[in-house]
């Protein structure tokens, strides 16, 4: 967490070198590191060891994780960005707030957009205002968007996922998230020619207004 602290706000790093330091070669790494290299071969898993710092960052409050960059890819370690929380919700305080609705207006939430670049491509970075015992409603994931990364920044939710095929919702997921958890929503129907086509939705259970940070990501 002190390494985490003295990093530039809104840095993306690999879990190696955020936990290892720089690693200029395999042999370099082995020569400095040469009993830590033994536990990673042949003891050490990497996951329950990024598991562990991300309860960290979680009971901590002051950072968000972003897996964005990574999000969908299988068998692919993800490459974090770590914001600071207080930092980001200034920035978007500065951002004018747009209206929107869902099922024939009756669910009505609050965007406020911003733009970064994330895997040298120009990404939105947007921020859902959901008012308190709301929903967004059903939201279409465009077949351009490969999943939806959201992170709940202040308070618990209610996240659902499904798919519409033939006209029928058939497939449904729904998931509760704490404070700072991260959720993905796949897309299933990515590029593909079709009526059919995967939605989320994010409800707020709370006494108050929930913010959502919400990342779309394309390839």
């Amino acid at each position: 967490m002190k390494k985490l602290q003295s990093l530039p706000d809104g840095v993306e790093i690999e879990w190696y070198i955020l936990f290892w330091g720089e690693i200029d070669s395999p042999k370099g790494f082995i020569l400095r590191h040469p009993i830590l290299f033994l536990k990673l071969l042949f003891v050490t898993n990497i996951h329950r060891i990024i598991e562990r710092f991300l309860m960290e960052v979680k009971e901590d409050g002051r950072f968000i994780v972003d897996i964005s960059s990574r999000a969908g890819l299988i068998g692919i370690i993800s490459i974090p960005i770590f914001r600071n929380k207080e930092n980001l919700l200034k920035k978007f305080s500065e951002i004018h707030e747009t209206k929107m609705s869902s099922g024939g207006n009756t669910n009505i939430y609050y965007v406020k957009r911003s733009y970064e670049m994330r895997n040298g491509k120009r990404k939105p970075l947007q921020l859902y205002r959901i008012p308190r015992n709301s929903t967004t409603g059903i939201i279409r994931i465009h077949t351009e968007i490969l999943c939806i990364t959201a992170v709940a920044l202040n308070g618990s939710c209610i996240a659902r996922w499904g798919d519409v095929q033939e006209g029928k919702d058939i497939i449904q997921l729904e998931e509760e998230l704490q404070e700072n958890d991260c959720y993905i929503f796949d897309n299933d129907y990515r590029t593909e020619d079709t009526c059919d086509y995967s939605w989320y939705e994010i409800k707020n259970p709370e006494s108050h207004d929930l913010l959502m940070l919400i990342l779309p990501v394309d390839a």
